[in-house]
């Protein structure tokens, strides 16, 4: 049996936003709760056909418990591949009774010889919900998806100091911190020069800045961009005040410095464009 953590979620930044759902005279419902569409990993349309049950051996049964038929997934990771017809179980918050068709916020539980979810919440739907409301459904899930994503990447863009189109020109590892404190969990920093081709917002074209990062692979830095000579590709900075190392000097001049620590910093270079769409509205 192996054990889903909320990790899952990660990127999970990312998550959908479904502004309606169908009641059950297939006209939009209430708005779905914000929050627990934020930490919602899995998001499907499904019946209860067994409650106090499980679809297999390996998850613990009790009153909470219920095997749900997937009708239609709307959202899932790679780490699940649930598919449409498929059984799975579902840890549930509230009992709720065998037929009961509803549109399922779910989070990972148990990968085994299937599948186990825990619910984050539900909202019920009509159980005769026609398949062109379904269609329209998916359809409201997709726009509410690319809305959010550009709510977050606006966000996202507009906490940087510092937004570039840019080039590693060189790397070297980063002057020693003065006073440094002896820990298992040593960053590693490095200092990636970049020269700027294109700055869209904080520094001008042709500048060259550092840009700082921790080139250890411990847990604590795995997730982290490990930048490498060469590498062309959007950056969205902050001014590195984690590192405590102060500004980086290169052939002997003062240049910024700033930090790159999540995999959302960075773009490939053929999103500068979707950058500046974003910019516009």
């Amino acid at each position: 049996m192996k054990e889903l953590t909320h990790s899952i979620r990660q990127n999970s930044a990312w998550l959908i936003t479904i502004l309606f759902v169908l009641a059950p005279n297939n006209s939009p419902s209430q708005p779905i709760n914000q929050e627990m569409m934020k930490k919602s990993s899995v998001v499907f349309i499904g019946t209860i056909s067994q409650t106090g049950a499980a679809s297999f051996a390996e998850v613990p049964v009790s009153s909470a418990t219920s095997i749900v038929k997937v009708e239609q997934i709307l959202q899932q990771p790679s780490a699940i591949s649930i598919k449409e017809g498929e059984e799975i179980t579902l840890e549930l918050n509230e009992s709720l009774a065998s037929g009961t068709r509803a549109l399922f916020y779910a989070d990972g539980w148990i990968l085994g010889k299937g599948v186990a979810l825990r619910e984050i919440g539900h909202t019920a739907i009509s159980a005769t919900m026609s398949s062109a409301a379904q269609d329209d459904l998916r359809k409201q899930f997709f726009a509410s998806r690319k809305a959010m994503m550009e709510e977050q990447f606006r966000a996202r863009i507009d906490s940087a100091d510092v937004v570039v189109l840019g080039k590693v020109t060189s790397i070297q590892p980063s002057p020693a911190e003065t006073g440094k404190r002896i820990t298992e969990h040593d960053p590693e920093w490095h200092d990636a020069v970049v020269r700027v081709s294109k700055g869209v917002k904080g520094v001008s074209d042709g500048v060259e800045i550092v840009v700082r990062f921790p080139m250890s692979m411990d847990i604590a830095f795995y997730g982290a961009p490990k930048l490498k000579k060469g590498d062309e590709q959007v950056m969205m900075l902050r001014t590195d005040t984690r590192s405590g190392l102060g500004k980086a000097q290169v052939a002997g001049r003062e240049i910024g410095t700033y930090i790159i620590e999540m995999p959302s910093d960075i773009l490939e270079k053929g999103q500068l464009q979707q950058v500046f769409e974003i910019l516009k509205k």
